[in-house]
Formats: structure tokens, sequence, C-alpha cells
């Protein structure tokens, strides 16, 4: 898990994961505007009490990319950035993409866990269509 320490002003908290020992994924309205360069905590399992006691590290973002057909609205779609972290990570292992599975028709409805500080601070579940 990732947090993102400084979302934008639009944003109520994000979140985000570790996909290359030095790249964040999350979505792209979390870091659009000013200060779109923020602080991450990557590693917390706990979005309460200080990230430290719950395994976070705090690591500064260089660079932001975000996709270049995001409009800014959700409903668009394509509401995807990259976070540069400021260094190389060695404590926490990267979210592997599972191959096994990249065939799968587009009408599938899959499930996640997701964790996110409009939900609280309990991990929750949601279902959506590939």
């Amino acid at each position: 898990l990732t947090l993102i320490k400084n979302p934008s002003p639009t944003s109520k908290g994000c979140v985000g994961m570790l996909i290359k020992d030095q790249f964040i994924l999350t979505a792209a309205h979390c870091v659009e505007g000013p200060g779109a360069n923020p602080m991450v905590i990557v590693g917390a399992t706990s979005v309460e009490g200080p990230h430290a006691e719950h395994g976070g590290q705090e690591v500064r973002t260089e660079m932001t990319f975000v996709h270049p057909q995001w409009t800014g609205n959700v409903e668009d779609g394509h509401d995807l950035a990259l976070l540069k972290l400021n260094r190389k990570l060695n404590a926490s292992s990267p979210t592997l993409v599972d191959r096994k599975h990249e065939g799968i028709p587009s009408s599938t409805r899959l499930g996640s866990q997701v964790f996110g500080f409009m939900l609280g601070s309990n991990l929750e579940t949601a279902a959506f269509n590939v």
C-alpha cells in the first residue's frame, strides 16, 4: 500500500501501488495541479496513526507522468499517473502483473480489495468489469 501524502485539492486522499522499485501507479486526479510531486508513504499497513509504526517509509517523488489522454474528468477515462520516486526502494516488493490472464474477455466481472480514505480505515472490496 502506498499513501499519497499531499494529494491534489480536489482529492480526499489517494493510494497507489509500487509497480517497480522506483515507480508508483496511482490515479491522475490524485496528482493534478500545484505540488504534483507529492510525498508518498510506501509500505504502510494502516491509514491511521504514525506511518512509521505501520511499516511505512516516507519518500519524495521527483517526477509525475500523467496519462496523455487524461482530461481532468474521471468519466472520460485515462485516470492514470506514474510517480517516479527520488530513490529506488529495496524494502517493498513491487506488485506483480498476472500474465496468465491477459486474455480475459472484456465483459468479465472481477473483484478487488481496495483501501481508500473516503472508505474509512478498513480494507474494502469492490467489483468491476474489465
